[in-house]
């Protein structure tokens, strides 16, 4: 039986542009950055303030096991598709749309609510992750 999250992994492109987004638009914060064996790729760590669940940020281009063709197939990638996806919950859906918006993030969806109840938005990170925002007051299983 699986008791909770511990980490969720997504490639990122740009460090300084994912801390914005993830940092001062989301509201996530940063732990700490790293280098991790074998491969020392520099990774980013962050949390959100229940200190639970982390969200780790692994620089793409920084891996010393991807050659530059490869980095050049990531990037072409992330131009086209979505490379990863995580939903995370939010007090203030609304309130973090805007914060993002005015931060020239790149929404995919506006703040909806659904037939099931669940009021939501999507956008696309700076390395192109689908992030869906969910407002934690209107989700069925928050009560």
């Amino acid at each position: 039986m699986v008791l909770a999250l511990q980490e969720a992994f997504l490639p990122c492109l740009d460090a300084d542009a994912s801390l914005a987004f993830y940092c001062d638009g989301i509201g996530l914060t940063l732990i700490h950055t790293d280098a991790t064996p074998p491969r020392d790729a520099s990774r980013l760590v962050l949390k959100a303030h229940d200190g639970h669940a982390r969200l780790i940020l692994q620089m793409l281009v920084d891996d010393p096991g991807l050659s530059a063709g490869d980095v050049q197939i990531f990037l072409a990638l992330a131009a086209k598709v979505s490379l990863g996806r995580i939903a995370l919950v939010t007090e203030d859906l609304d309130g973090t749309f805007e914060r993002l918006i005015h931060r020239h993030a790149e929404p995919l969806q506006e703040p909806i609510t659904r037939a099931d109840g669940v009021r939501d938005c999507g956008f696309l990170d700076p390395t192109g992750n689908f992030v869906r925002l969910l407002d934690q007051s209107l989700r069925p299983d928050s009560a």
